[in-house]
């Protein structure tokens, strides 16, 4: 897909299909986000977004780089030293994250921004 002779799709467009699948395929057309970016909270936003999407290799006795995120204590690390937004943004001078899949919602990012804005608290 598509047939010939258009342009076979990017890589960065497989894996938002492919994510979208992954969510459930599910016809959001018209429907109201479920994604509040005023709503950033490290234990009912933050937290549960990282366990969603970084827990799964950022996590265990031997995280990649040493990034634990399964936690506050090593959440709020990557989060002060600009690491966190940076991959999840990903702005140039970044490994993009989360490796393997696309790039988190442009709501999910801004939660993470917001967050890190009000001073990364553990509420």
């Amino acid at each position: 897909m598509p047939p010939a002779p258009k342009p076979d799709l990017t890589t960065v467009q497989k894996n938002i299909i492919a994510r979208w699948i992954r969510e459930g395929a599910l016809n959001t057309t018209n429907c109201i986000a479920t994604c509040d970016s005023n709503q950033f909270k490290f234990s009912s936003n933050i937290q549960p977004l990282l366990q969603n999407h970084c827990t799964g290799c950022h996590s265990g006795p031997a995280p990649p780089n040493g990034i634990d995120l399964t936690a506050y204590a090593g959440v709020s690390v990557v989060a002060l030293n600009g690491l966190l937004y940076g991959v999840t943004a990903h702005l140039p001078g970044f490994d993009p994250m989360p490796k393997g899949s696309g790039q988190l919602s442009v709501c999910e990012i801004i939660q993470i921004k917001k967050w890190i804005q009000a001073g990364s608290l553990n509420n």
